[in-house]
């Protein structure tokens, strides 16, 4: 079996598992629950709705169809499929998934393979430097995604549903080495890798050093060659500093759980307070707003992430302020910081400005897509469906 059919096989198996904003993979309990509504007010209603003790349906789990189950959001689910394939793809959300460098090949969805697995992914219609949502192509039609709240995790066919793009990873069509997980019960950390340090070489090597760069963790000769050598070296002892952990350069199981966790909640890490920035300055807010508008799609072609507000920097963050709507300066201060965040943390989650009120005609789609849409124009109502 090849990677990529793993990685579909995974992803099928996983068909009826909840959605919940901000997870990949942990066991869906009441607790888990409230702790992402704690972390994301917005989703916090969506959040409890769904669960039977903190909606206050039941005192307990049982009978509750997603007892024991793992919860993921759609790129949680992507990239478990993915991770526990023996494939590399970002953690972080969709937008950020397609703009790595992690595919072999990618493209728009009419250009996608049809005998083979795949990423898909859907772009936003009024920004098309973000992505809202992912899933997986099974290569025979059908497709499986953790579409919201409302639907958990489905199995539609892949032509029901507005995908835009479609994805390959890198070593997709390698030999996968074991057999697939089922989807119950996983541990509190889904991932498992083995310790890497100083001379280790290899996928685990790559994948720690593109997650190290992803944390503003440089490596300016090698990058993620996955070889582990005195550079990587560096930047694991930094991370570790910074994190508060054993510092010796070795990724053993708290390195891993801390990369994973710095990446998965990246509105966690992120400084306080950034300092208005604007042309002219220069520093670690400067460096962290260029990597924010990198990993939104604003290209920096010639300098990148240098930590020095020049022309090409403020052409960026122009841009990013006509699509966001905000007042075109230039300059980052309180609106264009929270903009910037709010876009990095929550790609796909990301809904257009709407009427309050509308109607959603949907005909000839199932009924997981029609829940769908209706979830992404709240306060809508639909008509003549078929579902």
């Amino acid at each position: 079996m090849k990677k990529i059919e793993k990685m579909a096989s995974i992803a099928e198996t996983l068909v009826g598992c909840p959605y919940i904003f901000g997870t990949s993979g942990k066991t869906c309990t009441p607790s888990l629950r409230k702790e992402r509504a704690n972390a994301k007010p917005a989703y916090a209603d969506s959040i409890k709705k769904y669960c039977p003790v903190l909606s206050g349906k039941k005192s307990v789990c049982d009978g509750c169809k997603y007892s024991g189950l793992p919860a993921f959001d759609c790129r949680g689910l992507t990239y478990y499929a993915c991770k526990n394939a023996g494939l590399s793809i970002s953690s972080v959300g969709a937008t950020t998934q397609w703009n790595t460098d992690s595919w072999m090949e990618k493209g728009e969805i009419d250009k996608m393979p049809t005998d083979s697995p795949c990423i898909l992914f859907r772009q936003d219609q009024s920004n098309a430097k973000v992505m809202k949502h992912t899933g997986v192509s099974l290569g025979n039609g059908f497709a499986v995604d953790c579409r919201g709240h409302a639907s958990g995790t489905v199995k539609t066919s892949t032509d029901s549903f507005p995908w835009t793009h479609y994805a390959i990873p890198y070593g997709a069509f390698d030999e996968a080495d074991d057999e697939t997980p089922e989807a119950t019960a996983p541990s509190e950390s889904i991932e498992v890798y083995s310790a890497i340090r100083k001379g280790s070489k290899g996928d685990d090597v790559k994948y720690a050093q593109n997650l190290l760069l992803a944390l503003g963790y440089e490596l300016p000769k090698y990058g993620a060659d996955g070889s582990f050598g005195e550079e990587t070296d560096a930047a694991v002892r930094a991370f570790q500093r910074d994190e508060g952990l054993a510092v010796d350069g070795i990724i053993g199981r708290n390195t891993w759980l801390a990369l994973d966790k710095s990446i998965s909640e990246p509105d966690e890490k992120q400084p306080e307070s950034p300092a208005t920035i604007k042309k002219g300055s220069k520093g670690d807010d400067v460096k962290y707003a260029q990597n924010l508008l990198l990993a939104l799609g604003y290209e920096l072609p010639k300098y990148g992430a240098d930590g020095s507000f020049g022309e090409e920097t403020d052409a960026a963050v122009r841009a990013f302020q006509r699509d966001e709507g905000l007042a075109v300066d230039g300059i980052i201060g309180r609106n264009t910081w929270l903009a910037l965040d709010k876009s990095i943390s929550e790609p796909d989650e990301k809904q257009p400005e709407s009427p309050a009120t509308f109607t959603v005609i949907v005909r000839g789609v199932d009924a997981a897509t029609a829940t769908y849409l209706l979830e992404t124009y709240p306060g809508s109502t639909a008509e003549e469906t078929n579902c």
